[in-house]
């Protein structure tokens, strides 16, 4: 028989699991915004790569805190959190190559071959 404090720990214990779904919902809403509005000369390929690898490792443990078929609604977000995230990793190469410090000018004018020029300035 469950004492009225296991009870209490249980509660307190879902309670956090609550609070770290809609943490790292609105950091990865937040983090997007950055990674889309942010010059990319101010953006650290290290970080960004840390930032995602610690938010799916939170939606992982969230799946498998929601997997039942009380939190279908949690989990169904933590569904949508986790492909947000994977769709974010996509670009962790492309901001490691971007801020590259060793590329040079020259580089980048071999890039225009895509038909835009993507030549770093303040508002890259």
């Amino acid at each position: 028989k469950p004492t009225d404090f296991s009870i209490i720990d249980e509660i307190c214990d879902l309670k956090n699991w609550f609070y770290k779904l809609w943490k790292t919902s609105l950091q990865c809403t937040q983090f997007a915004h950055t990674w889309v509005t942010s010059p990319i000369k101010h953006m650290n390929p290290d970080e960004f790569e840390q930032s995602l690898h610690n938010m799916s490792g939170v939606c992982y443990k969230l799946t498998k805190t929601f997997k039942t078929p009380d939190f279908m609604g949690p989990l169904r977000v933590t569904f949508k959190l986790k492909s947000k995230v994977e769709e974010l990793k996509t670009n962790t190469r492309i901001v490691h190559i971007l801020t590259n410090p060793g590329l040079k000018p020259r580089h980048f004018n071999s890039m225009k071959i895509l038909g835009i020029d993507i030549t770093p300035s303040a508002t890259t």
